[in-house]
């Protein structure tokens, strides 16, 4: 029943949308898009110091574009130099934007780690956009991304997006 401004729902009922995006709240979450093994790029390797595509990519088409597109990643790495380090970041397609700072492991051993990132950014637009995970190394080594002691291990790779209404 409707009173005012409000609508009780009463007991045992639901309401049902039967149009997309026809129930909406701020802080709702919308959609989301995963990556999972068979999507995984096999393990990718760089010795450059610049970024490089990991040939890895999540593509998102955002019904609001105000909606806070939240990314969570969580990628096996090793760097294969003592001392040296293996980089991250996401690009965002058509506007080349890097939207996270470098998530970056390694240091006094030559370390197989997992990167791991929380990272939000605005969508600001509802056509499709791609984002590439990208990867350099440090000064020095041969970086591996989907890294474990076989040849591939796509299986502790993992991304998500998430599109949450504001």
């Amino acid at each position: 029943t409707a009173s005012g401004s409000t609508i009780t729902v009463p007991t045992g009922k639901q309401i049902i949308g039967t149009d997309t995006n026809s129930i909406k709240a701020p802080g709702m979450v919308i959609q989301s898009v995963h990556s999972d093994t068979s999507t995984w790029t096999p393990r990718a390797t760089t010795t450059s110091t610049s970024y490089t595509s990991t040939g890895h990519t999540l593509t998102i088409t955002p019904k609001y574009s105000n909606s806070i597109l939240l990314h969570s990643y969580l990628v096996s790495s090793h760097n294969n130099t003592a001392g040296s380090y293996a980089y991250i970041v996401l690009n965002k397609s058509g506007v080349g934007q890097l939207i996270d700072t470098e998530s970056a492991n390694g240091g006094q051993q030559a370390w197989s780690y997992q990167g791991v990132t929380n990272i939000k950014d605005i969508a600001g637009t509802t056509n499709a956009i791609t984002y590439t995970m990208q990867f350099r190394g440090g000064a020095s080594g041969t970086v591996y991304l989907g890294w474990s002691s076989s040849f591939s291990n796509q299986n502790s790779c993992s991304w998500s997006i998430i599109e949450i209404a504001q």
